[in-house]
């Protein structure tokens, strides 16, 4: 199992394409058909005149009949061609025993027609070797009962019909073959956006809902140590804004995402919550040069920056400037070791890689931590679309 999967994704996955059924269990007996019919019509029209060998052609019709089913739903592939080999045989005596019968119809080669057909597993060259053998023992027949002209022309003409068939077989069997991948592929595809989609929704919920929790987790404790409605009003407004946020990611799954990274990086600021957090902007085209989905990721990327200065730096202060083509998000707590590997520093990474930004951290024991990140310039294609 893939790491990362589930059972539902394995569940997608495309089995093996197991036996290759080409051509359709049909041609066997078609192929019969077409070589008994002129003997039946021999026996029904002239019951008293008929053809020699009769009991011992029709035994070979049996056996090739058997053996032709038998390679065709035999899932080994020596055995199979084994198997067509006794065919092959069977239908070379019966073409031996009654080569000509009423009429001067002589379609007991019909059977090597059906055989060539399901040497579609084989490479050409010993396809066509098969096939030529066949082919020397019709003209032998044809010719020791016809004349040479006659038999000659019959045994070229069969062994078109052998060459058509197995070029047909060899076409159909490539054309299941090239179906079979392209639906593995189409479904693999589909268990990676299914996948990729979960990824999506699952960091999408940690940046949005853990950033607004965290902070509401921290008023609720603070309400209940000081029974101040300060606290409470603060726990409000967060559920206010975690609100908007659910409401900003549906809309993006949507489609209808029109998202103003400056509104949304004002709305952080609070001077009343720890950390007393401040924003100051000073390059709005660096953020007006961002289109909507990038921004949007930037936007998660500096919420997660928020969390952890809340969460694991114990900061009393943030400041969050934008100038010089960049954000800053500082705050002067401990600095975040061992944290780089969690999901949290990990997503903030992949968001700015998805937005075309750069991304680092700085961390001074005594100082504090920096996060950067880096917006694209008019010149790097990180223009609105």
């Amino acid at each position: 199992m893939v790491p990362g999967s589930t059972r539902d994704d394995m569940a997608c996955e495309v089995p093996a394409a197991g036996r290759n059924h080409t051509p359709p269990p049909w041609l066997g007996p078609l192929g019969i058909a077409v070589a008994i019919a002129p003997v039946l019509q021999r026996a029904i029209l002239r019951p008293a005149n008929l053809p020699e060998h009769l009991g011992w052609w029709t035994v070979c019709i049996v056996v090739f009949a058997v053996a032709d089913q038998f390679a065709h739903r035999c899932d080994s592939r020596r055995l199979r061609l084994a198997t067509l080999a006794v065919a092959t045989a069977a239908a070379c005596v019966a073409i031996w025993l009654i080569p000509v019968v009423y009429g001067g119809a002589a379609l007991t080669a019909a059977l090597l027609v059906v055989v060539a057909a399901r040497l579609h597993e084989l490479r050409p060259r010993l396809a066509m070797t098969w096939i030529g053998v066949q082919s020397l023992v019709l003209l032998a027949v044809y010719v020791g009962r016809w004349s040479t002209e006659v038999g000659t022309s019959a045994a070229f003409g069969f062994f078109g019909f052998q060459l058509l068939g197995y070029a047909f077989s060899r076409t159909a069997a490539a054309e299941r073959r090239a179906r079979t991948e392209l639906a593995a592929t189409r479904n693999l595809l589909a268990t990676a956006a299914r996948r990729a989609e979960r990824n999506q929704i699952a960091t999408d919920l940690h940046d949005v809902l853990g950033h607004h929790l965290v902070a509401l987790q921290l008023q609720l404790q603070a309400t209940a140590a000081s029974h101040e409605d300060r606290h409470l009003e603060q726990a409000r407004q967060l559920t206010r804004l975690l609100l908007a946020e659910v409401r900003g990611v549906v809309d993006e799954m949507q489609g209808r995402d029109d998202f103003d990274l400056q509104r949304a990086l004002v709305q952080l600021q609070d001077p009343a919550t720890t950390p007393r957090t401040e924003v100051i902007v000073d390059d709005e085209k660096a953020l007006r040069r961002l289109a909507p989905s990038a921004a949007r990721e930037v936007f998660r990327a500096v919420q997660e920056a928020v969390t952890n200065a809340r969460k694991h730096a114990a900061a009393s202060s943030l400041r969050i400037e934008v100038r010089d083509g960049a954000i800053r998000c500082i705050d002067d707590g401990r600095s975040w070791q061992g944290e780089l590997a969690g999901r949290g520093l990990s997503g903030m990474a992949g968001r700015c890689r998805e937005a075309g930004c750069g991304f680092a951290i700085a961390r001074d024991p005594g100082l504090g931590t920096t996060v950067t990140i880096t917006l694209p310039s008019a010149t790097t294609g990180g223009s609105r679309a």
